[in-house]
């Protein structure tokens, strides 16, 4: 009966451990993320492993499969508990692979702002204040429009000073 098993793999080679495994007929699943990092001044979505140096591995245990496994380039070997390697609940992997789904949905993975979409303000005078994207401004700003005083004002603003509501 196939189960799901939790591979360690060698530092930064998740994705090239899971086409090795994939081009053997493995199933698998990398858990993936959307992070925010900061490279020479300008903030980058950049998508990384929810489970640095981990994959999940779908096969059977009776089949001798461990070895082709463990013998694949970017694996260094199965997560064990006591002598035998650990089975991964198939409840847990599918709600890995929803929530994923849903904030790919939900949009979380794209990149930037749609015009018309909410925002908080999260630094300067009008710090806490919501405010509605309306356009880029080169790399590092965009221009959002604010409600003061009973009137929308349009406001220029660094893209780190922004979240989304």
């Amino acid at each position: 009966m196939l189960g799901w098993y939790l591979v360690y793999c060698r530092a930064k080679q998740e994705a090239r451990a899971k086409t090795n495994l994939n081009n053997q007929g493995f199933e698998t699943y990398l858990p993936r993320v959307l992070s925010e990092k900061i490279s020479r001044g300008k903030r980058q979505l950049a998508e990384t492993v929810l489970f640095p140096n981990y994959l999940f591995v779908h096969l059977d245990p009776e089949g001798g499969d461990f070895y082709k496994v463990r013998s694949t380039r970017g694996v260094s070997g199965f997560v064990r508990s006591g002598d035998k390697p650990a089975q991964i609940p198939s409840k847990l992997i599918k709600t890995l692979a929803l929530n994923e789904e849903r904030l790919e949905l939900a949009g979380v993975f794209d990149e930037g702002f749609k015009p018309g979409q909410r925002l908080r303000l999260l630094n300067g005078p009008f710090k806490g204040l919501s405010a509605v994207y309306t356009m880029n401004e080169g790399q590092e700003r965009i221009k959002v429009m604010v409600e003061i005083l009973n009137s929308q004002s349009p406001l220029s603003i660094s893209l780190k000073d922004v979240e989304r509501l």
